[in-house]
């Protein structure tokens, strides 16, 4: 998962912190079953697209509500 290792870099605040590395992938790959499942039903391109769509967006609001604007910035600017 690329997304845990800029997590090291944004400070959480002081309610979170990090866990252990294996704990983390464990839940991701958990969380990750009904995504996996939606895209397997998809039918075509346009139907991908369209989820993608729809995952970014509220990607980009959990980040902005739980990390804040500026390191939802500094995240996707690191990925880049």
């Amino acid at each position: 998962m690329l997304i845990y290792g800029n997590w090291k870099n944004i400070e959480l605040g002081r309610n979170l912190k990090m866990r252990d590395r294996e704990q983390d992938l464990k839940r991701m790959r958990e969380l990750f079953e009904p995504i996996d499942k939606a895209v397997m039903m998809c039918d075509n391109t346009e139907d991908l697209l369209m989820m993608a769509s729809c995952m970014m967006i509220s990607a980009k609001e959990i980040y902005d509500n739980h990390l804040g604007i500026a390191n939802r910035k500094k995240m996707f600017k690191d990925l880049s």
